[in-house]
């Protein structure tokens, strides 16, 4: 069934969208942000009432894929969608989500909340009760008079017009298209503190909702929200907690350190065939295996599946160690125990182990997944694991980490140390100069010094060491593991020099002799606990900021260091920040 949308709600939503990629010059203003592709999703999701992508109805040939629904990805900035300057407007993108609005709209009669009655009552008086609760929680906040008569009397159009069915569906996609549903509208409740606007409890729910779940207020944010119960600290510090033992905080979380990590850069990469096969898929050089394009077909399928292991090993230690362990930055950049994947596909079985060394497995609590990329489908089994203390400590030295920052045949020293830097410590590199691509070492297997030595060599002139000087020590840290973020000993015949000291701003010179050791003191620094307290805050409020033009963030990153580097404090203390509450009164959406 095909449906054509109005064109007023389409300009409607192009102004809507546009509107949000104005410049605000008062770094403590709010900017208009419009939900991401992630939280538009898990929106429609708790609207709906869908618990789980195999809840919705059964794919067709009109609906191939009910849901996620798939938009356009937004620009990271530090990382991160759903910060202002990356949200760029086109029409294209209105375009999808027109066409998002039509496919979750047709749904929308088969979805668990929608019906506000029960058989056979559901005529148009049912209908239109339930579209008005559909909207009041679309919109994350009550309907005035006017929205309701408007919506009542549009429907009741369209019913004339196209009958019951498609009345429902066309006025569902109007309000999944309109910009109330889809930017995040904040309103002040008209009170002032030191000079700043706070902002109204329906506001306030959304805000509380999209930082720790990804998604929509539930039925108490709504409720304390209509209850002007959502304005003193111990309120929203009682909010918090409680919202922090839900499932969905655990996949809010996980996603937020997706994005800090860049998780996905994994999938992009491609691990030599030659250099890397024998050891992480050996079926590859099997009798069954002949000519050069089917072994390369072969490790296709097999990073593939290591690949996806590899992210879900990370993303299930990030869950683990912050929700059912210590729950500290430091033991997120210390611990070493963690997962392997055993994957079982068309390969056989294989395992990340051949990554980690001597692992020590266990074979309690195990979690097991399928992934299917439409051509080639896996069974996945993560174990928990134990893994060296002297080669493995914490997220730098997972595998789905490593292997994003690396080069097909060699490490990437470059890349690893630019992550460092600018993800843990908040050092501005900017970009490399033109060219400089050019110059870097070859990677090949026809190299005789190490991967450390042909980097210094080409980088240790004046123009270049200016930078290099940073990064390279940072990189070399990390020598000991290679492009599959395998543990290696040796590297082209020669010890392995994973030495050296990076400079952290305010704490001096801090000296390391391998990969494991820096992390070690890494998670000791008050500067990388003041970074990672910069990048939630700069998250939870979707634009940049710095300390000395919000000094208020100082008190978060204060109290973040007191707690001992505790994840759940450090968003309590956001949550309960002006920064996070208060808007300036020149702005208004």
């Amino acid at each position: 069934m095909s449906h054509s949308m109005p064109t007023r709600p389409a300009l409607l939503l192009l102004l809507g969208l546009t509107a949000g990629c104005q410049r605000y010059a008062d770094p403590g203003q709010a900017p208009l942000r419009r939900l991401t592709p992630t939280e538009y999703n898990h929106t429609v999701r708790d609207l709906y009432g869908f618990d789980d992508v195999d809840s919705w109805p059964e794919p067709n040939e009109d609906q191939p894929n009910p849901w996620p629904f798939p938009l356009p990805a937004e620009i990271p900035i530090h990382g991160f969608e759903g910060m202002l300057e990356g949200q760029v407007a086109s029409p294209y993108l209105v375009e999808r989500y027109q066409a998002a609005a039509l496919h979750f709209g047709a749904l929308a009669t088969q979805a668990p909340h929608f019906w506000q009655c029960e058989p056979p009552d559901q005529d148009q008086a049912c209908a239109a009760r339930s579209i008005d609760k559909l909207a009041h929680r679309a919109y994350r906040r009550t309907l005035d008079d006017a929205e309701r008569e408007r919506l009542t009397a549009n429907f009741s159009s369209l019913v004339d017009e196209h009958g019951i069915d498609d009345a429902i569906t066309l006025t569902v996609a109007g309000i999944l298209s309109s910009p109330r549903f889809i930017l995040h509208l904040e309103q002040s409740n008209g009170s002032t503190e030191d000079g700043r606007e706070s902002l109204a409890d329906w506001t306030m729910a959304s805000r509380l909702s999209y930082l720790l779940w990804d998604s929509m207020p539930d039925p108490r944010l709504f409720s304390d929200a209509s209850q002007g119960k959502l304005r003193t600290a111990d309120q929203l510090d009682a909010h918090v907690r409680r919202m922090w033992r839900h499932p969905r905080a655990r996949q809010a979380i996980v996603h937020f350190h997706r994005q800090w990590l860049d998780l996905d850069r994994i999938h992009s990469t491609r691990a030599d065939l030659d250099t890397y096969a024998g050891r992480y898929a050996p079926e590859v050089y099997s009798d069954e295996v002949e000519g050069e394009q089917d072994k390369e077909e072969v490790w296709s399928g097999a990073l593939l599946g290591l690949r996806a292991g590899m992210v879900k090993e990370t993303e299930l230690f990030v869950q683990q160690t912050i929700f059912e362990g210590e729950g500290s930055l430091s033991a997120l950049l210390t611990d070493h125990h963690g997962y392997i994947t055993e994957s079982e596909g068309y390969l056989g079985v294989q395992s990340t182990a051949a990554a980690y060394g001597q692992v020590q497995v266990h074979d309690s609590h195990s979690y097991s997944f399928d992934i299917d990329d439409g051509n080639l489908g896996f069974r996945m089994t993560l174990r928990p694991a134990t893994f060296p203390a002297e080669q493995r400590a914490g997220l730098l030295t997972q595998g789905a980490v490593l292997a994003g920052y690396a080069h097909p045949v060699h490490p990437a020293p470059v890349l690893r140390g630019k992550f460092v830097l600018e993800q843990l410590t908040c050092q501005e590199l900017g970009q490399p100069p033109d060219g400089a691509e050019g110059q870097a070492p070859p990677d090949t297997l026809a190299v005789e010094s190490t991967n450390r030595e042909r980097l210094q060599a080409v980088t240790s002139d004046a123009a270049c060491s200016s930078c290099h000087d940073s990064i390279n020590p940072a990189g070399f840290a990390f020598e000991n593991y290679d492009s599959m973020g395998g543990w290696r000993d040796t590297d082209n015949g020669l010890p392995v020099d994973a030495s050296g000291s990076i400079l952290i701003a305010g704490e001096g010179r801090v000296d390391f002799e391998d990969g494991v050791e820096l992390a070690h003191k890494l998670a000791r620094s008050r500067a990388v606990h003041d970074c990672y307290a910069l990048h939630w805050t700069r998250y939870a409020l979707g634009r940049d900021l710095t300390v000395e033009e919000d000094p208020m963030l100082e008190r978060i990153q204060d109290s973040f260091w007191m707690s001992g580097g505790d994840v759940e404090e450090l968003l309590v203390a956001i949550v309960k920040s002006p920064l996070f509450r208060t808007r300036s009164p020149e702005e208004g959406h």
